[in-house]
This record gives C-alpha cells, sequence and structure tokens, in this order.
C-alpha cells in the first residue's frame, strides 16, 4: 500500500501553529501518516491521537500520526520515529542509544545547515538510520550535500522533510511510503528504504513567496496560538485547584 506521509511537523506544542489546525490540514492534504516532531517533547501526542480519532469518527477521513520527537542535541537536531516516551536533550551518541533502547529509529534532521545541524564527522561517528536529503526549509546547497552524503552511505534512508511550522508549509515535500498504516509496517518500510520523495516547484517565485509568507506569518501565528495555548492551561490548573480544594 502507498500511503503519503509528512514526516516533519511542529505545533502549539514547541514553536508551530495549533495542533487541531495542523492535523485538519494534513486530512485536507490528503496525508495518510503523520509525524509531529515538536522540540523536545511527546506531550501532545496523546491530544494528537484523540483528535485524530475525533476526525476520523466524523468522516473527516483517516491519519495515523507517528510518535515522533526533534530532539535537540549540542552537535545537532535529531528525529526520532517510532518512540514511546519523551527522550530528554543530550549528545548525540547518548541520544542515539536511547531512542535504539526504544525500537525506534534516528534521523539526521536539516544536516549540514547552519546552527542546529550535525555535522559530517558527527554523522560519520555516530550510528543514524536515516537522513533528511531535502528539507523545504534548508538552503538547495546544504539539501545537495545531504543527497551527496546518503548517495555514499546505501544503508540511510531518506526522508523529504518541510519542517512545517504552518499549514501551508504542509506537503510541499511528501514521502510515498510502502506500508500499511501502523507502526511497525511504517517502521519496517523505513528500514528498507521503501520511499519515494516527490516535491512541489522549487522555481525562485515560488519560493519567494514561501519566504515572505513565512517571514512574514510564522512569528505572529506562533505568539497568537502560543498565548492562546497558555491561557487555556492556565484556566484548567486554576479550576483543577479550585476542584481539589472544594473536594478537600
Amino acid at each position: 500500500m502507498i500511503l503519503r506521509f509528512e514526516s516533519h511537523v511542529h505545533t502549539n506544542f514547541s514553536d508551530g501553529n495549533f495542533y487541531k489546525l495542523m492535523i485538519r490540514t494534513a486530512l485536507k492534504k490528503r496525508i495518510n501518516i503523520l509525524a509531529i516532531t515538536d522540540h523536545n517533547t511527546l506531550k501532545g501526542y496523546p491530544f494528537f491521537i484523540k483528535f485524530a480519532k475525533e476526525c476520523s469518527e466524523r468522516g473527516k477521513g483517516d491519519i495515523f500520526i507517528l510518535p515522533a520527537e526533534e530532539i535537540g542535541c549540542p552537535e545537532g537536531d535529531v528525529l526520532a520515529y517510532g518512540i514511546s516516551e519523551e527522550i530528554e536533550k543530550g549528545r548525540v551518541a547518548e541520544t542515539l542509544d536511547k531512542i535504539h533502547d526504544q525500537g525506534a529509529l534516528a534521523v539526521m534532521a536539516h544536516p549540514f545547515s547552519f546552527f542546529t545541524s550535525v555535522s559530517a564527522n558527527v554523522a560519520k561517528k555516530n550510528h543514524f538510520d536515516g537522513i533528511e536529503v531535502i528539507n523545504y526549509n534548508s538552503a538547495d546547497i546544504f539539501n545537495k550535500l545531504s543527497q551527496k552524503f546518503a548517495k555514499a552511505r546505501p544503508n540511510l534512508f531518506r526522508l523529504g522533510g518541510n519542517d512545517a511550522h504552518q499549514p501551508w508549509d504542509i506537503g510541499i515535500t511528501l514521502n510515498l511510503i510502502d506500508a500499511e498504516p501502523e507502526l511497525e509496517s511504517i517502521l519496517k518500510a523505513l528500514k528498507k528504504n521503501k520511499i519515494k520523495i516527490v516535491q512541489s516547484p522549487a522555481s525562485f517565485p515560488w519560493r519567494a513567496h514561501y519566504y515572505l509568507k513565512n517571514s512574514f506569518s510564522n512569528p505572529l501565528t506562533i505568539v497568537r496560538t502560543g498565548i492562546k495555548y497558555q491561557v487555556r492551561w492556565m484556566l484548567k490548573k486554576n479550576l483543577l485547584k479550585r476542584k481539589n480544594k472544594h473536594g478537600a
């Protein structure tokens, strides 16, 4: 079965847009598998599962939420797919061990770009399972370096990621994966590199429109959704305190 797999998405549980909007957008774009890779947290996963189930029950479509996390290591970011427990920040070698101990897969996120990406030296010294050969937020030169690195290492499976923080980022780059919509089948297909990456046009006008839209809209949307989420959380927390006090 060939499924449409969006492999790199963030929500308001880290620095992206509201999770319900991101999942609804993925459904509208006919995504079958969605990996929400929030930074250094798995706290949103139960909420994602619950909302995906609600969407299915309402006839909005079915989507499999792949448990995932983007872990910020000192040497660069690592994507973990198929984890069952949240993984805290640590050195790359330690982080990879924790991922593999859970039977999950470790992927280099946006390799070789500036600031938050693993270098070629770190990549060579550590046991990664896969690599993002296309990250739509990375410059073409870094994606080409990733593709060259992967070509010399056929043991690494390849992914195309959008690093989507906003709904319009979803589905620009897409993975077509030969798997069933369940965890074991997806991880098996990734290991065997049963993936084809397809991408929207990368021409200059299209890219310029994309970056301008993100430059102006991302900070505003993140602030708005972040404040909204924090207010709701504080209200629920205070309500819980009052109930506990009244019960006591």
